[in-house]
């Protein structure tokens, strides 16, 4: 065998690049591991490979808003919309986006239309009654809040969120409850024992 033969063969024997889906694969276990930035560049080898990759522009943009970027988070979601504008969570995730923005009313409407196509999609009614809550509209924030945990009972931050609505609205003896409801689910959350709190000095 000549050395052409051989370095031919050493070449075809070396281990192949991996599959998009395996860099997007890599990019969500950096993820559970707090590893955004290594999370982000597999991601960036995925699109390398398929720029048209849904799921890695949603876990690329996932991972930029954990690190602050959320500029480029936006980006991201929205070459993601651009691909499959039929997807609920990426809509949800524009309008958490948005939101961080202090842009209340397009984070609204990015959540009507993640609730428009799963209309059970309890953290999109979450954060449609927190925008409302943040634009003055509580009744209407009440009313998603109701659903969310009808939805599921067992949804801690539905509970916590329907409080601080009721604290607003003024029914400090729905809001103790909806506390309590929260606090049964989740004993550690702070936030629902200040709003707990609130609503007892009210009564006094």
């Amino acid at each position: 065998m000549g050395l052409f033969d051989k370095l031919s063969k050493k070449t075809s024997e070396k281990t192949p690049e991996k599959t998009a889906d395996q860099y997007l694969n890599e990019s969500y276990n950096f993820y559970k591991l707090g590893r955004y930035s290594d999370s982000i560049a597999s991601c960036n080898k995925a699109l390398d490979i398929d720029p048209n990759y849904f799921d890695a522009w949603v876990s690329r943009g996932a991972a930029q808003s954990k690190l602050g970027l959320d500029t480029e988070a936006l980006e991201s979601n929205d070459e993601a919309l651009s691909i499959n504008p039929n997807h609920a969570i990426a809509w949800y995730n524009r309008g958490i986006l948005f939101g961080k923005y202090r842009k209340f009313s397009e984070a609204l409407a990015c959540y009507d239309k993640s609730i428009a196509i799963n209309p059970n999609y309890v953290d999109a009614l979450a954060g449609r009654g927190s925008s409302l809550g943040d634009l003055g509209r509580f009744s209407e924030a009440l009313e998603s809040h109701d659903k969310a945990v009808a939805i599921n009972p067992n949804y801690a931050l539905g509970w916590k969120f329907r409080a601080m609505t009721l604290l607003e609205l003024g029914r400090y003896t729905e809001a103790i409850a909806s506390c309590d409801k929260a606090l049964a689910i989740d004993p550690s959350d702070t936030v629902a024992v200040k709003i707990r709190e609130m609503a007892l000095k009210e009564l006094k």
